[in-house]
């Protein structure tokens, strides 16, 4: 890594528009060490090394963009070109049942599924220019054209069905794109002292939230972290001397993320090593209701409260086929901790045995797989943030109503700037409006207080299960301090396409906001941990079949 080098090229034809205002951001970024403005959009790093060593990607994706510059841009389209630069272990037997891919910083994960429907990213024809024939299979694109609306997707229904089964029983989400890190070495604990908000100080088997801050106390990252102190020599648990640290990032800003934790060991000249095993490791998610009783099927390990309490990890056995003559056993890394807000584990498996484990799980009765346009949407309704959507480099973490993430007591990079916000209060404030009018929200829409625009929403969903569009942005008061006052006291409306809508503003989202589903506590609807877990460590046959 050469430090103190600085690019601002490449702008051609409508992209001479940003030229002068990304060169005075560049500037700001060389005088003070980060942009005034979230720059991820025309930062390099937001492409992968794996596309960037790919010329046909760069070719295909070049041509692409030159033909759609004048294209209207929906909010949930996708490329044609450049695709299938990276994808998991899953990604054919997910493809096999229905999957509808999309494209995430060139990997291709699922975004909902058609069951019954076998839907293939095709290579890029260049639109049947240039003397290519046009592929003669166009399903895929014709599904996009159900998104080429900014209205209710023409999917929006089936994308529903796929939400409610996580919240009314239990959905299965392939994450492997999800970038995975050992960070490990002599200096690995100051590393993670200076490089992550949270105290980690807590015992090895514990998974922590944390941020990751610029000078500036803007998130550059939102992660989770797992608490290691050495394992077996497999992928899931590495030999290594003294404490270690698993991190997991969003897939989109992975590399974005790794950048920064490289940059933070080299300035610090620390001793520390960062292990990028996102393509050895795939991420199964078991979420919803019934997801500990369809897991503890799998597994002798426990999963109740006592047993596997929520934001811990083990590494754990799983069945190929329970209860049968082919009942053979893999190793993988169990997190209790997910995305969507419900009861749930995520299971990281070395690739080698991802598929035998996910054509085992998927034949559970009860258990649905469910895409990413679903679990956006879920995470949305809970009230989880999104990096680089309503939590960016240029917000800090008391104004993303994060402060629970940043320990008091710290030096992490940025603390002195979260300090600062603590104290003095802050100028722009993270909240979630809900409508009753069944409009859809995507993102960019005018919040109106007391008839006065007073900012506009990072982000746009709808909430499946309070069956309610749902969007979540940052509301300001003319430069002075944004207050619990200011907030419940006004009227608000959100401006939909030219109209305003009534909206309810809340501060933190209205769905289980007390977290109770992430600890089986559903009512009648609830895990019994008597009837599936008689003994914590003990896995009893509750009965039936799956």
């Amino acid at each position: 890594m050469t430090g103190g080098l600085y690019h601002n090229c490449g702008y051609n034809s409508a992209g001479m528009m940003f030229s002068a205002g990304s060169a005075i951001q560049m500037a700001e970024w060389i005088v003070t060490g980060r942009p005034k403005y979230n720059m991820f959009t025309f930062d390099v790093r937001r492409f992968t090394p794996a596309q960037l060593s790919r010329p046909h990607w760069v070719r295909e994706c070049s041509h692409e963009s030159y033909v759609r510059n004048y294209s209207v841009v929906f909010p949930h389209d996708e490329r044609l070109a450049g695709r299938d630069a990276s994808h998991d272990a899953l990604h054919q037997d997910l493809v096999d049942d229905g999957a509808v891919m999309q494209a995430r910083a060139g990997w291709e994960r699922p975004g909902f599924y058609m069951p019954g429907e076998k839907i293939r990213v095709q290579q890029y024809d260049w639109g049947g220019t240039q003397d290519y024939p046009r592929n003669l299979d166009q399903r895929y694109e014709h599904i996009l054209q159900g998104d080429y609306t900014f209205d209710f997707s023409k999917h929006h229904k089936l994308i529903g069905e796929e939400a409610l089964s996580c919240r009314n029983a239990a959905a299965l989400f392939n994450m492997s794109y999800y970038g995975k890190f050992y960070l490990t070495g002599p200096d690995a604990q100051r590393t993670a002292h200076l490089a992550f908000t949270a105290d980690l100080t807590k015992k090895d088997d514990r998974v922590v939230y944390s941020l990751l801050l610029n000078d500036k106390g803007g998130v550059e990252a939102d992660v989770t972290v797992s608490i290691l102190d050495g394992g077996s020599g497999q992928l899931h648990e590495p030999i290594f001397k003294g404490r270690g640290y698993y991190v997991v990032s969003s897939g989109f800003s992975a590399n974005h993320t790794l950048a920064h934790l490289r940059r933070i060991i080299q300035t610090h000249k620390l001793r520390a090593t960062i292990t990028d095993v996102t393509k050895q490791l795939c991420i199964l998610s078991v979420q919803g209701p019934d997801s500990q009783r369809i897991l503890q099927r799998y597994t002798d390990a426990g999963l109740s409260n006592d047993a596997f309490p929520v934001n811990t990890h083990r590494s754990i056995n799983v069945s190929k086929a329970p209860f049968s003559a082919d009942n053979k056993q893999y190793k993988c890394r169990a997190l209790r901790v997910g995305w969507s807000g419900e009861l749930g584990w995520e299971l990281h498996v070395p690739s080698s045995h991802a598929i035998q484990i996910y054509q085992a799980l998927k034949t559970a009765k009860g258990l649905r797989n469910a895409g990413w346009r679903a679990l956006t949407s879920l995470s949305a309704e809970k009230g989880y943030h999104l990096w680089n959507a309503d939590l960016r480099s240029d917000d800090n973490p008391i104004e993303a109503n994060l402060g629970f993430a940043c320990r008091k007591d710290g030096e992490y990079i940025g603390n002195e700037q979260v300090t600062k916000a603590r104290i003095n209060g802050v100028a722009k404030k993270y909240a979630y409006f809900t409508l009753d009018d069944k409009v859809a929200l995507y993102g960019q829409e005018g919040i109106f207080r007391n008839g006065e625009p007073v900012g506009y929403l990072r982000r746009g969903d709808y909430a499946y299960y309070l069956d309610k569009p749902i969007g979540i942005g940052y509301v300001r008061n003319q430069g002075s301090e944004v207050t619990k006052t200011f907030l419940k006291e006004g009227n608000y409306e959100i401006e939909v396409m030219g109209k305003k809508y009534k909206a309810t503003l809340h501060l933190r989202s209205p769905f289980d906001p007390t977290g109770q589903r992430l600890l089986g506590n559903y009512g009648e609807q609830g895990m019994d941990e008597n009837t599936h877990e008689p003994h914590a460590g003990q896995n009893e046959r509750a009965g039936g079949s799956e």
